[in-house]
């Protein structure tokens, strides 16, 4: 009879809504962005949720005034949304804080 005790420690991500996380701009669309958490976890931005910017179609990012939103950009987002999909992944929205 073998017994194995094991102890471990494990860094979950449970993205739920109105929580904040920091992330990195992966993906930039008229529609909105995508950023990844952790390396994780994918957030759309839709457009409606970046009022103020404007988006740069020859640059593809956001501006708004003096900041830029571009590709590989950190920043903080805050999930607004989330649906739990059969696969076992989540699909979120979310808007930058």
């Amino acid at each position: 009879k073998n017994v194995f005790i094991l102890t471990f420690e494990a860094n979950t991500l449970k993205p739920e809504t109105g929580k904040t996380f920091d992330a990195t701009v992966c993906m930039i669309y008229e529609d909105g962005i995508f950023l990844i958490i952790k390396d994780k976890q994918q957030v759309m931005i839709p457009r409606l949720q970046l009022s103020g910017y404007e988006y740069d179609q020859i640059n593809q990012s956001y501006t708004n005034g003096d900041h830029t939103i571009n590709i590989d950009d950190k920043t903080m987002v805050k999930i607004t949304a989330t649906k739990y999909n059969d696969d076992g992944t989540f699909m979120c929205f979310g808007s930058i804080v």
